[in-house]
């Protein structure tokens, strides 16, 4: 989504949550006479004293804890949050009472702890069903849009199909012929035809094996030295297994081609690219370095341009609340450090 969007998401959010705790301080004066007098105090205790465990609870447990699979730990973090809320809740009461004794809130008279469970329990539980409202809605409305996406992407793929299988086919023509001439020639051009290969058929689905995504950039790299005097210069180091993960496809690739592109530009020893994946039991950790140039990067700040745009947006769309990027610039060094995690 865009920056508009985004804000008007976030400031509509804002609002539904200030509208319920209104209503829900007008709910506390139902039978009473005092509105005018005491609403507003009543407003902040009520935020205090049931808003915020509700808040640890929706933004905190839920998204870290009951949404990741780790039940128990969120069932006992719930626990012990309802029973530190009802404790707020007894002393933050007792305090409203006698700053304003009329209000006889929750009661004329003192109540005992466990009074006050039932409704810490019905905020939090209604805040919590109301998150699971709002996130289903924006699950769907993501993969409307993901869908939207794919349709379009297949749209243009099949634009430009034709030239794609006819470089393909020309590609293993040639191979044929500088097999008889020049071995090195020959290598290269089968290089470039299984990075095609990969592209043209290998991609078509969703997902595909972890194993074969680094295969396919090991390759790529391969190519890559091919084309510079100092092969030394890009370095790829990978460790750990696949195991039996998936990953989008072509997703790690824009990072590699914009580091070979810009870090290798000015063909010296000085220039240099390193590729580090180290692949874990749940995910993999991927980063990417190329030797920065002053001159370069002031010229075009936006490092990467619409590639890096575009594996960000994939990021977004495929794994929310998976994936760690961050992206460091400056005179010595481009950095790109991925923390993703996989199924």
């Amino acid at each position: 989504m865009n920056n508009y969007r985004y804000i008007n998401w976030i400031t509509n959010r804002i609002s539904r949550n200030i509208v319920f705790w209104l209503l829900y301080t007008l709910w506390h004066f139902v039978g009473r006479d005092n509105i005018a007098q005491l609403y507003v105090p009543m407003f902040f205790l009520i935020v205090i004293a049931y808003g915020i465990p509700a808040y640890i609870n929706t933004l905190l447990l839920i998204p870290r804890l009951l949404y990741k699979g780790r039940y128990l730990y969120y069932t006992l973090s719930a626990i012990v949050l309802l029973l530190i809320n009802a404790l707020i809740s007894v002393y933050a009461s007792a305090f409203f009472n006698s700053l304003y004794p009329d209000a006889n809130f929750m009661g004329s008279k003192p109540q005992s702890y466990w009074y006050h469970i039932f409704p810490c329990f019905w905020t939090i539980l209604t805040l919590t069903f109301g998150k699971y409202m709002a996130d289903a809605v924006n699950h769907k409305n993501k993969l409307e849009e993901l869908q939207h996406q794919k349709l379009h992407s297949e749209l243009e793929s099949l634009k430009s199909q034709v030239n794609p299988h006819f470089l393909f086919n020309a590609l293993n023509t040639i191979y044929g012929m500088a097999r008889r001439t020049d071995m090195e020639t020959a290598d290269a051009v089968m290089k470039l035809s299984n990075i095609l290969r990969y592209v043209l058929y290998d991609c078509s689905g969703h997902t595909i094996k972890l194993e074969k995504e680094i295969e396919h950039l090991n390759q790529y790299i391969n190519f890559a030295r091919l084309r510079t005097h100092h092969k030394e210069n890009i370095q790829l180091t990978i460790t750990g297994t696949p195991g039996e993960h998936t990953i989008a496809p072509l997703l790690l690739l824009p990072f590699v081609e914009n580091a070979i592109k810009h870090g290798l530009e000015k063909q010296s020893k000085n220039t240099w690219v390193t590729v580090d994946i180290n692949m874990k039991r749940d995910g993999l950790s991927f980063r990417c370095a190329n030797s920065n140039f002053i001159n370069s990067y002031n010229s075009n700040p936006d490092h990467g341009g619409i590639g890096l745009k575009n594996v960000k947006r994939r990021l977004e769309l495929l794994y929310p609340d998976k994936y760690e990027l961050d992206i460091i610039n400056n005179n010595r060094q481009y950095l790109v450090e991925l923390n993703l995690e996989l199924s």
